[in-house]
């Protein structure tokens, strides 16, 4: 059985919101996992969007990502095992001190 590591990334099949019968293989951030799940975050090529909870990821080259990257954070994922397809990378110390920053701010907020 795989091990899934918290700030591991990873291709993963993401269906679309608006269509879960289709998606596509993309790179997700592992943020934990259980015994028959995976919990992510969608990771984009896009620039980060104003007005909304995305981080860029700085270190993206050490990551394992092929262009600069963006973390969706409002954009969780619960993933089966079985969507899981390939091991990226894992993000640098600093990036993830800038996420985890960024969601306790969200949960602040609350």
């Amino acid at each position: 059985m795989t091990k899934y590591e918290k700030w591991e990334i990873w291709y993963a099949y993401v269906a679309y919101e608006e269509n879960p019968k289709e998606g596509k293989v993309r790179p997700v951030v592992i943020t934990g996992s259980g015994a028959a799940f995976v919990l992510g975050m969608y990771v984009t090529g896009s620039s980060p969007r104003p007005g909304y909870n995305d981080i860029v990821i700085r270190h993206w080259q050490h990551a394992g990502l092929s262009k600069p990257s963006t973390v969706r954070l409002d954009k969780k994922l619960t993933l089966w095992p079985s969507d899981m397809r390939s091991k990226i990378g894992k993000l640098e110390q600093m990036d993830i001190l800038q996420i985890d920053l960024a969601l306790a701010r969200m949960a602040y907020k609350l």
